[in-house]
């Protein structure tokens, strides 16, 4: 438990001793204030400069109906044919040809009731391989995280993270938009997990992974958690991110990618219409700018049960491959968008975001190292949590190479070294 969490704790059981009502109301404006505006610590996990990029795929352990069908407004997914798992689902990496796997950092996350408490394993398939429980004792670990909501303090969510790099298979990918058997990874049976068509039921998984290619951009690449609740009126919680790096000159490409629970559609006639919620982003200090939601399009409604990549997503930018919009490489493979919802009849991903965001144009091109900060916001009665999160800036990068003009050189001789510096990015540079 982080020293957020115990000072939660100790405030509640003041709160149930207590018989002040307006200590208890100060107690309960005081958690509310805590889980808003002081961020639990935001770790980053990977940053580096690489020739390469950063993708991010997922999917969610549930399905939901548009229209809260009683008896069973949400289903559980189990696709893999698999007798011994009760919750399974699946999506494909693709990766540009070429490209070797850097790292891979998985985040599964789920919620809705209060008990039992922490997540504490999941199963983990890799293409062609058999399932793989990850714990708290596996060398892959690397944190288990919970957070209550301020008020009632009666619903929990979590999630678990792992460094899951060494259990990749270097070819464990495919280089085309439709995916396929040798990319395909399973996640399963998240512990605990809500067996049951609660429509509060909710959870995903994204597996985030960093690639070199010799024919890929220079990117600066940087991967982060936190774990923050915040919704229930106007209420705005910051991700602060160090040290990233700029380009020289030029306009600054960069894709974020955001992972998520609790996201609802804010739809006509969905019954959370009205919930807007927004991700800002920018550098400290300065205006930051809304992030167009890759599926939808919007900018008021950033987290919205959808699994999408934005057009400018690295992996499109280095091989050409198209894809945009929902991520379709996935078993189920669904999701609420304006087009196609109805009031009875469409199921999509129950509370799970899993994004590519494109933030091109906001940060400046000066060659330096910036803090970042992502800053979500709420406006109406939505809840939101997260995340997890990575942001990839194109970058411009020089090499130097020299020639000589003659391999021997005799007494007397003369030869002509030649130095040539080469721009190996799309971006200038001053």
């Amino acid at each position: 438990m982080d020293v957020l969490e115990t000072i939660k704790t100790i405030l509640k059981i003041l709160f149930l001793k207590t018989q002040n009502q307006m200590y208890k109301k100060f107690l309960v404006l005081f958690l509310l204030y805590l889980s808003v505006n002081f961020s639990s610590q935001t770790t980053v996990r990977y940053q580096k400069n690489i020739r390469g990029g950063v993708t991010m795929i997922g999917n969610s352990n549930y399905l939901q109906s548009s229209d809260f069908n009683v008896p069973n407004p949400a289903v559980l997914n189990d696709v893999d044919g698999d007798p011994s798992t009760t919750i399974s689902t699946s999506s494909d990496l693709i990766l540009p040809a070429g490209s070797k796997i850097d790292y891979a950092y998985l985040t599964v996350q789920t919620g809705y009731e209060a008990t039992p408490g922490d997540m504490i394993s999941i199963k983990f398939k890799v293409p062609g391989g058999n399932y793989l429980t990850l714990n708290s004792s596996s060398p892959q670990f690397i944190a288990a995280k919970s957070v209550l909501d301020p008020s009632p303090g009666t619903r929990k969510y979590r999630q678990i993270i792992f460094d899951v790099t060494s259990l990749l298979p270097q070819n464990g990918f495919v280089s085309t938009s439709a995916g396929g058997l040798s990319g395909r990874y399973f996640v399963a049976d998240p512990i605990p997990n809500f067996p049951t068509n609660q429509r509060t039921n909710m959870g995903g998984w994204s597996l985030i992974v960093v690639y070199s290619n010799t024919n890929s951009l220079y990117r600066n690449i940087t991967i982060a958690d936190n774990w923050q609740f915040f919704g229930g009126g106007a209420t705005t919680v910051n991700t602060d991110i160090p040290n990233i790096q700029m380009p020289g000159s030029g306009t600054v490409n960069v894709t974020v990618g955001v992972a998520g629970l609790y996201g609802d559609p804010s739809i006509s006639g969905y019954p959370c219409n009205g919930c807007n919620d927004f991700i800002k982003f920018g550098v400290i200090g300065t205006t930051l700018t809304n992030l167009q939601d890759p599926v939808t399009g919007v900018t008021n409604d950033a987290l919205n049960s959808t699994i999408g990549w934005s057009a400018n997503n690295d992996v499109s930018v280095d091989s050409g491959i198209s894809i945009s919009g929902s991520y379709t490489a996935r078993n189920p493979s669904s999701g609420f968008t304006p087009a196609n919802y109805a009031p009875t009849g469409t199921w999509g991903s129950a509370d799970y975001d899993s994004d590519i965001f494109s933030a091109n144009g906001i940060l400046p091109a000066d060659g330096t190292l910036k803090n970042v900060r992502l800053s979500q916001q709420t406006t109406g009665s939505d809840y939101l949590v997260s995340g997890s999160y990575f942001i990839s800036v194109e970058t411009s990068t020089l090499t130097l190479s020299k020639s000589l003009t003659s391999n021997s050189i005799l007494d007397g001789d003369i030869s002509t070294y030649t130095f040539s510096i080469t721009n190996t990015s799309s971006n200038p540079v001053n």
